[in-house]
């Protein structure tokens, strides 16, 4: 049961929230390290006292608007996964941009905070120096983790993604049971699309298992059916698809702050 555990945790530290956490640690610690500068330089002695102070003032500074930068980015993040169904494709695209200019932001902060370290330096110095260096990297794994999930939204969305295709190729599915002798298929690829558009606007497990029930009623039934081969064939293909749409939203839906709440 050990490893198990283990692998949930390294998932868990491998999405958005995970890093998201690990990176406001690294924050809280910059913050922390920078205020024990700035009581240290107020118990220097007096002739140090002046620039020992601006320093950790500057330091302090930086720390905080790494700090604010982070999460600036976070919220950006937190509305685009939150909202994303709802965004024009302007919208979607501007708020992966502020993302990633935030981002930017705690960076050039970073890079700032680390000129103003002197080159013999002190243990606090030090610490500030590794906390800054754990940070970095963080930084560009929640980046990187964030931008696979916009990648894979937009392999899922409309107006050419994965669930237009899918609603493409129920409407030919639905056209041609019509023309079938047998009405009851009809009536199924009918129930099939309506499933299918309840799971698209939901993502809800009640509504995924519906799905998976229409498709395998109407695969039997369409098997008995050796004359439409092209229409068996078109069922199957969504059935494929919508393996992949669910596996795309698990995936969503694993990083979406909102997540926990709707499912957890």
């Amino acid at each position: 049961m050990q490893p198990q555990d283990n692998r949930s945790y390294t998932h868990y530290f491998s999405t958005i929230r995970g890093q998201l956490l690990i990176g406001l640690g690294l924050i809280v610690l910059l913050v922390l390290i920078t205020s024990l500068i700035a009581l240290t330089g107020q118990q220097a002695v007096m002739q140090q006292i002046n620039s020992t102070f601006t320093k950790a003032t500057e330091e302090r500074d930086l720390s905080l608007q790494v700090q604010n930068a982070f999460l600036m980015a976070h919220q950006h993040e937190t509305e685009f996964l939150g909202h994303w169904r709802e965004l024009d494709r302007d919208q979607s695209q501007h708020l992966v941009q502020a993302n990633h200019d935030y981002l930017d932001e705690a960076r050039t902060s970073l890079d700032q905070l680390d000129a103003l370290r002197s080159l013999e330096m002190t243990p606090v110095d030090q610490a500030l120096a590794d906390a800054s260096s754990a940070l970095r990297p963080r930084i560009e794994m929640y980046e990187q983790t964030f931008l696979a999930t916009v990648a894979k939204i937009e392999e899922r969305a409309p107006p050419h993604g994965l669930e237009a295709q899918i609603q493409v190729t129920l409407q030919q599915v639905e056209l041609r049971t019509r023309m079938l002798d047998d009405p009851a298929i009809h009536v199924l690829a009918l129930q099939l699309h309506t499933a299918m558009q309840a799971y698209i606007f939901t993502q809800q497990p009640e509504s995924r298992v519906a799905v998976e029930s229409q498709l395998k009623l109407l695969i039997d039934r369409l098997q008995g059916v050796p004359d439409d081969e092209v229409l068996l064939r078109d069922v199957q293909d969504v059935q494929s698809s919508f393996i992949v749409l669910v596996d795309i939203d698990q995936e969503i839906m694993h990083n979406s702050p909102y997540a926990v709440r709707m499912y957890g």
